[in-house]
């Protein structure tokens, strides 16, 4: 899976452009707004595709994909919701 690097966000309180220069804790140059910024673990899913065969093979990877851009990108909701599908194919994920 290739990394994806996040440059610019866009602060929560103001919409500002937000630089991200590889810190956790963001400050908006606009309005001073302070935001964490959640990046997540690499994980190497090859070990929990292991036991899926064919499609589910297949579905897993690209929900693990997607959950991970959805990371990456801020949405943690939808994070969230494709984590719950991929433990729905995988439940043996720890």
């Amino acid at each position: 899976m290739g990394k994806i690097e996040l440059k610019e966000m866009k602060c929560p309180s103001c919409t500002a452009p937000m630089p991200v220069t590889g810190q956790s804790q963001l400050e908006c140059l606009s309005c001073g707004n302070k935001s964490v910024l959640i990046i997540p673990n690499d994980v190497n899913v090859s070990k929990y595709e292991a036991n899926l065969k064919g499609d589910k093979k297949d579905a897993f990877a690209n929900i693990i994909s997607i959950l991970v851009n959805s990371m990456t990108a801020g949405n943690y909701n939808e994070a969230y919701n494709y984590c719950n599908k991929g433990l729905e194919i995988n439940p043996n994920v720890v």
